[in-house]
């Protein structure tokens, strides 16, 4: 996990990700307005995935959180200049290299493997969703 600090209006706050980031990440019921349909972060993935780490950090100091998601989409819109940019991409990059991305990456890139394996359909590796209903019922 890699500590970065990130400008918010009123000061530095600390951003570290790790797993409760990932797992904020992975449970939030509003992906498709934080990814396009290639997997690529939309500029409120990039505010959701920073607070993610904000909120780790905090977490793991015992601090309460002062910000929301609406707080850090808001920052970066004001984040125009080269330096800025810079430091956005740093953010994500230590995101994407973080150790449960990785695993999510490599166990992704498994599945995929497994599903282009010859002679492997999902009728053969789990029933049908209709084998209920293609036996004559119970007398």
């Amino acid at each position: 996990m890699s500590y970065i600090k990130f400008p918010m209006p009123a000061g530095q706050v600390g951003i570290k990700f790790g797993q409760i980031s990932f797992e904020i990440i992975q449970t939030d019921r509003n992906k498709r307005y934080m990814f396009d349909g290639d997997g690529n972060l939309k500029s409120l993935g990039v505010a959701k995935v920073i607070h993610s780490g904000y909120i780790n950090n905090c977490i793991n100091k015992d601090m309460e959180a002062a910000y929301e998601v609406e707080d850090f989409s808001r920052q970066l819109s004001t984040m125009t200049s080269a330096e800025d940019v810079e430091l956005v991409t740093a953010v994500i990059k230590a995101w994407a290299d973080s150790t449960e991305m990785k695993d999510l990456i490599e166990k992704s890139k498994g599945e995929e493997k497994k599903s282009l394996t010859p002679g492997n359909t999902a009728s053969e590796s789990e029933p049908s969703p209709t084998s209920d209903l293609e036996s004559p019922p119970a007398t």
